[in-house]
């Protein structure tokens, strides 16, 4: 794994076994269940463990059907199913493929013992972390700009230079920023982090999952809450 939307865990994790348990809801049986694998360690001695998640809802959705009438619409439910893996650091953070994986924090929380809410990143804190790094950054977005230009996406080379918008990157809100820097240990690495607790690492691109906690817990972790 090599990007996710982050959790920040609170607490201390009482139950490291696997969970599974049956709801039922309008004569259906829903089924959840998480499973953890026995826990890693990455390079500077940081305990994690990669875990599978899935459940199962009753979700609303639209039936079309056809007679001598017209078109009639009807309201249906139907069960579904949403698959997730993750990977976990305890009293530290979860982290899950995709936003569709975030039902993984709540699955979590009700059995382990920790307080698991999705991470905001500090973006203007973790420009000044990296500031030591070499930091070029390729992408800025930003909102809430009082120009004409409200929102938008910039992508390039050190954009918060360029003369045309670089002051105005620097002084808007700002919902992602991408950098490339040069990390502690002298290599070359290419990420990009949103306001909304999303990280994703294209360099170096062979990255496992024990790189991706290094890379959390040094350079995001500190510059969320």
């Amino acid at each position: 794994m090599k990007a996710g939307v982050i959790g920040k865990a609170n607490g201390e994790i009482k139950d490291f076994s696997d969970f599974t348990d049956i709801r039922h809801y309008d004569n259906k049986e829903l089924r959840r269940r998480y499973e953890l694998d026995s826990p890693r360690d990455t390079s500077s001695g940081i305990t994690f463990y990669p875990g599978r998640a899935a459940v199962e809802r009753m979700e609303g959705t639209e039936q079309i059907n056809f007679n001598e009438n017209g078109i009639i619409v009807t309201e249906t439910e139907e069960k579904k199913q949403f698959y997730a893996e993750f990977l976990l650091v305890p009293e530290g953070f979860v982290i899950t493929e995709n936003s569709s994986g975030e039902f993984v924090f709540d699955l979590l929380e009700s059995q382990t013992g920790l307080e698991i809410d999705r991470a905001n990143i500090d973006l203007y804190e973790l420009l000044e972390h990296c500031s030591n790094n070499d930091p070029d950054p390729w992408q800025v977005g930003f909102y809430d700009n009082d120009g004409n230009a409200k929102k938008g996406v910039v992508y390039g080379s050190d954009v918060l230079e360029d003369s045309d918008v670089g002051r105005t990157l620097k002084n808007t809100k700002k919902n992602q920023v991408g950098l490339e820097i040069q990390t502690d240990q002298d290599v070359n690495m290419k990420f990009t982090a949103t306001e909304s607790g999303y990280a994703e690492v294209y360099l170096p691109d062979n990255y496992d999952s024990s790189e991706f906690i290094e890379f959390i817990s040094n350079y995001i972790s500190p510059n969320i809450s």
